[in-house]
């Protein structure tokens, strides 16, 4: 079962116990890895097992569980 949250610019949450964040520029955030992304494109923290995807203004996280 996947848990996910959904972001909009600039705004923080925490998915389970690890913090993710968004910026205006298309940077994105976990547990202090950084990442950026252009629409549609996605991008998966190894470290966390968090994937996000960039969906015109939304990010969604996704950690599979």
């Amino acid at each position: 079962m996947a848990e996910s949250i959904t972001l909009t610019p600039p705004h923080y949450d925490k998915l389970g116990n690890v913090l993710c964040g968004t910026l205006n520029d298309g940077t994105v955030t976990c547990a202090g890895d950084v990442a950026h992304l252009d629409d549609g494109q996605e991008h998966v923290f190894e470290r966390v097992g968090i994937r996000v995807r960039r969906q015109g203004e939304e990010y969604v996280f996704t950690r599979e569980q």
